[in-house]
This record gives C-alpha cells, sequence and structure tokens, in this order.
C-alpha cells in the first residue's frame, strides 16, 4: 500500500495559528481596542449635567474668567469615563483600559494639541461643583484660564469633567455670502436735438 507523505503546510497552519494565539494571550487586556464607545444618550447632556456645567460658568465668570464652551468630544470623553467609573466600581485617572485622561481625550477624537485636565467625582456626592471648589487641585482646574471647551457626562452617580483649550465646536450656520458686485446698466444719452434753425420773419404790412 502507497503512503503519501503528509504535505508541509499541514505542519505550518497549525504552527501559525499557535503562535497568534499566544501573541493575542500576551497582549494586554487595553490593548484590545482603543475605544470611546458610548450610548448616544449617554452623550446628550441631562438636565442635572447642563445645570453643573452652567454653575460652573457662573463661578468663572464671577472669578473673572470667561465661561467654557459645550465641546461635543469632550463631552463623549465624559461620558466614556463616567460610564466606565460605573461599569468598574472605581474612581481614578487611569480608565479600565489603561489609558490616562491624555490618551483617552485623543481615543475621544480630541487630539489637539492644547491643554487639557480631568475631574472626577465618586458617588456619594450630592454636589459635585461644591466637592471641586473645596478640592485646592480641583479648584485650580475650575478656575484655569487656559481652558476653553469642556465636556460633562455622569453616570450612576460618578462625575467626569473634561478640560481643553481647543474650541471644538463646528458652526453649522451657512457661511454669509460675499455680495455680488452689481453692474449698473448702461446710461443711454438722449441723442443731442440739433440748434433750430432760424427763420425769418415775415411781416405783414
Amino acid at each position: 500500500m502507497r503512503i503519501d507523505p503528509i504535505p508541509l503546510w499541514a505542519f505550518i497552519c497549525p504552527a501559525l495559528f499557535l503562535v497568534a494565539a499566544a501573541i493575542l494571550l500576551m497582549l494586554p487586556s487595553g490593548a484590545e481596542t482603543n475605544t470611546c464607545e458610548v450610548y448616544p444618550e449617554e452623550v446628550a447632556n441631562s438636565l442635572d449635567e447642563l445645570q453643573v456645567f452652567e454653575q460652573i460658568n457662573n463661578y468663572r465668570v464671577a472669578s473673572g474668567l470667561h465661561a467654557l464652551v459645550v465641546s461635543p468630544l469632550l463631552t463623549q470623553t465624559a461620558a466614556w469615563k463616567a460610564y466606565d467609573m460605573y461599569a468598574h466600581a472605581y474612581i481614578g485617572h487611569i480608565d479600565s483600559l489603561g489609558r490616562d485622561p491624555w490618551q483617552m481625550q485623543s481615543d475621544c477624537g480630541y487630539s489637539f494639541n492644547t491643554w487639557k485636565g480631568e475631574n472626577l467625582s465618586p458617588v456619594g456626592i450630592s454636589d459635585p461643583l461644591l466637592a471641586w471648589q473645596n478640592s485646592p487641585g480641583h479648584n485650580n482646574l475650575l478656575l484655569s484660564s487656559n481652558f476653553n471647551a469642556a465636556g460633562i457626562s455622569t453616570s450612576g452617580g460618578y462625575w467626569a469633567l473634561e478640560f481643553g483649550g481647543f474650541v471644538d465646536i463646528i458652526s453649522l450656520s451657512p457661511p454669509t455670502p460675499e455680495p455680488i458686485p452689481v453692474t449698473p446698466p448702461p446710461i443711454t444719452l438722449a441723442p443731442e436735438q440739433p440748434e433750430p434753425t432760424p427763420t425769418e420773419c415775415q411781416v405783414v404790412e
């Protein structure tokens, strides 16, 4: 009976599979994906979140600073961070994927080379703004003139406030069109009337 030799690919393919599986097992959990996906309803600010944001701006203006603009990208970052803290029951500036606030903001789309910051509040704090005001480090961020935009979110009692120096809002209003130069119609001059030829007066005697 003839026995055909086993083809080489029969050994290579399982070996490659085992190597790939080993590499995947060696990767840290945070290397799976740099995500910032949240439910749309988490990104849309609630009345409570908007109220705290307004109070922050009132506090800044009363201190002689400019108000912060609501940033869509930083709001998404805050929504991710607040939900991540709630889902994993922690409070800290390193998220469950091992990212610091700067990397997290960049993964959420806010990758501008500008000033950045983050304030957090754990479960059980009924007034996050008051808690931040009573903490020198957090209060310094609230009153920093380097920040022009921010995003805020809460989830399960956790609060996240993300700061940035760059305003990433895109105006949805159409640009003002440039005025179209109007060429005045040509002026048509009436033809000159010839001087009347003097006629002799006939005197009837």
